[in-house]
């Protein structure tokens, strides 16, 4: 949906099974950082990214975080720093939740954050977040 909506997928991490953040369940969670050319707008983009949530059956119930089926950020603009209301970007808590941090670093190791200006790998290395992150392996 995210070709077909927004634009080329250039790169995709792994797949990572993680232990839920801002909240406590025993579901786990998985996630996946990709990196998308295109031709859209930063807000443009957001849109269609929530549209694809509402279509993949995401309700937006609360500003709480909570267990939800689907859930697309978008990290890195380009360069870009955003603080509006609709959209921050980078991500304001990216340098904060190692579930990030491990498949982004996987991909973009050397981007350097322009808020902090410094690489994802050192973001990683320097984040206090010991929640478990492991590599999402199917079972058969």
């Amino acid at each position: 949906m995210i070709r077909n909506e927004i634009g080329a997928i250039i790169k995709l991490s792994s797949i990572y099974e993680t232990e839920s953040w801002g909240f406590n369940t025993e579901q786990l969670f998985l996630n996946q950082v990709i990196l998308i050319e295109t031709d859209c707008n930063a807000i443009d983009t957001l849109s269609l990214l929530l549209n694809t949530e509402k279509q993949l059956g995401r309700k937006r119930s609360s500003n709480n975080y909570e267990s939800r089926s689907i859930d697309l950020d978008i990290l890195f603009f380009n360069d870009t720093i955003n603080n509006s209301k609709e959209l921050q970007v980078p991500h304001p808590r990216l340098h904060q939740r190692m579930f990030t941090l491990v498949p982004l670093n996987e991909i973009a190791s050397q981007k350097i954050h322009p808020v902090f200006n410094e690489k994802i790998s050192t973001l990683k290395e320097k984040c206090s977040d010991k929640s478990k992150v492991n590599l999402f392996k199917l079972v058969n």
